[in-house]
Parts: structure tokens; C-alpha cells; sequence
């Protein structure tokens, strides 16, 4: 039986191909061009976020609230598209709708922030700032760069007093930005630790001490070119679910989007509730998530 196939296009992105809808009718004749409202329209086999990260948002959302099993395909066409890279995704349009519909797919966990779901992670303080704060632009031009060019612009931020309840009982501790991760990348290429995975079960929490220069740099090249878990900046634990609070309040990004909202917050996971296309294990490090 033919797959029931929704494809989800944002001709808004910011690399969008105005080829790409008469490749996909091309490859799916029976296929739906439509919007993040028409998933719960019909009980469909597959659902394409063709977009940027908001986008991909969006749909993981659209899919969670209408309780379907679907698969979700991903087609990069945003600027930064770091979800897409953090899965292993080709950023060539057409290889990556191959992947989508093609049949590997790994359940991945996906996180929750009160009742917004996500499938990379949460910035909190300076960890929302440097990301919603790098432009487009910018990012179109300087890839990863841009990300730790905003960053060094935030060197001597101020602390904030996080406290963090969960199962593992209550941390307080002073530092300048923290990030709740489900899948271990900041940016395009930045990874601050390796042990964040979007298959056990567990959110990572990083907390960033400290925002000197000198921290900042080493920092920046360790998440780039290495592991930057026993950084003495930074620490880490992971958990199923917690709350966080804060003094002062502090806004958060989603996935990359600011939302309207202040501490405290929220964080639940639902294992393995998401079936995610992605590139067979012999074209990528796709199993290594």
C-alpha cells in the first residue's frame, strides 16, 4: 500500500529552492503540498518538514498534538538547519527528500518545555542570547563562526542563580547561560559534549560557569574540534525530567526560536517518540546519535 505522505514546505526559508515543490510532486504524485495545519487532517504515513529549524519545529509539534505515529522526514532549507546536521542530513535538498523517503528511521526522544516540544535543546540565559541574537546573515555567511563570533560578544555576562529540581534532588549554582540538550549540537558544528544522545532517555544539562575570554576561546575550539565535557566552565549531569527556576528570570529559545516566556521551566522527555528518517548507517555516523 502506498504511503499517506504530507510535505510541510516554508517557501519562506532562508536557502529556499522554488524547484524543490516540483521535485517532490515529481518523486510523489500522490503526495500533499500543505502546512503544519493539515497534519491532523488526515492519518498520514509521513510527514516532510522542507524549512528550517523553526519549521522542523513546528511540524514535531503539529505531530505530537495530533497523536500520530507518523515518520518525520527532514529537508534542510533554512539558514542554519542545525538540526538537519545534527542528524547526519546532506544539505543538498534533493539527497536529503531521498533520505526522507527512503527506509531508515531511528525513534529518537523528544523533549518537552512545559508544552512545547523540541528536538535539540533549550537555551537559557546566555545560551538564549548567542543563538537568537546571530543573524541570518550572518550565519549564511560565517556557518558555525557566527555562533562563537555572538558568543565572544557576551564575554563577562552577567551571573544568574539557577536552581534545578529533579529526581537527583535540588542544584543551585551560579553561571551565565545553561542549555537542556536532547541532541548534542549548539550550532552547526558546535558540540559542547559527546555524552548527549536523543536515545537514552535523558536530557543533558550543561551549565556554563563563567563567560571570561579566555574561557570563552578555549571553549569555542573545544566544541568545534573536540569534547568539551571536563572543561573546567562547564558542568554537566543528565536527567529524565526537572524544573528550573532562576534569579533573575531569564527567557529561552527552542530549537533556536525565542519564546514569550520567562523562568521558571518545565522539562519532561518522551523516550523514543518520534520516528526520524535519517542516512543508512553505511553513508553516515547516523547510528552513533
Amino acid at each position: 500500500m502506498a504511503q499517506k505522505v504530507l510535505l510541510v514546505l516554508n517557501e519562506k526559508a532562508g536557502s529556499f529552492d522554488p524547484d524543490f515543490r516540483d521535485q517532490f510532486v515529481a518523486k510523489v504524485p500522490d503526495g500533499k503540498v500543505g502546512s503544519v495545519d493539515d497534519i491532523s487532517a488526515e492519518d498520514w504515513d509521513l510527514v516532510i518538514a522542507a524549512g528550517g529549524d523553526g519549521t522542523v519545529r513546528q511540524v514535531v509539534n503539529g505531530l505530537l498534538k495530533s497523536e500520530l505515529d507518523a515518520a518525520l522526514g527532514i529537508v534542510p532549507l533554512g539558514t542554519a538547519n542545525v538540526i538537519a546536521h545534527a542528524l547526519g542530513l546532506p544539505k543538498d535538498p534533493k539527497e536529503a527528500l531521498e533520505i526522507a523517503l527512503g527506509p531508515e528511521a531511528q525513534r529518537l526522544d523528544v523533549g518537552l518545555c512545559h508544552e512545547e516540544a523540541f528536538l535539540l535543546g533549550c537555551g537559557l540565559g546566555l545560551a538564549e542570547r548567542f543563538v537568537t541574537h546571530t543573524g541570518d546573515e550572518e550565519k549564511a555567511h560565517l556557518g558555525p563562526i557566527a555562533y562563537l563570533k555572538r558568543l565572544l560578544a557576551e564575554r563577562d555576562a552577567p551571573k544568574v542563580e539557577f536552581c534545578i529540581e529533579s529526581s537527583k534532588g535540588v542544584l543551585r549554582m551560579q553561571g551565565v547561560g545553561l542549555v537542556v540538550a536532547n541532541l548534542a549540537q549548539l550550532g552547526t558544528q558546535v558540540k559542547p559534549v559527546e555524552d548527549v544522545s536523543p536515545v537514552d532517555g535523558e536530557l543533558g544539562l550543561i551549565i556554563l560557569k563563567r563567560a571570561r575570554l579566555i574561557d570563552l576561546l578555549r571553549l569555542g575550539f573545544r566544541s568545534l574540534f573536540g569534547n568539551a565535557a571536563d572543561d573546567a566552565a562547564l558542568d554537566y549531569f543528565s536527567t529524565s525530567k526537572c524544573r528550573i527556576s532562576s534569579e533573575p528570570k531569564v527567557p529561552i529559545q527552542i530549537d533556536g526560536d525565542k519564546v514569550d516566556q520567562t523562568s521558571p521551566f518545565q522539562f519532561d522527555l518522551l523516550p523514543h517518540r518520534l520516528a526520524v528518517k535519517v542516512p543508512s548507517p553505511a553513508s553516515s555516523d547516523a547510528e552513533d546519535l
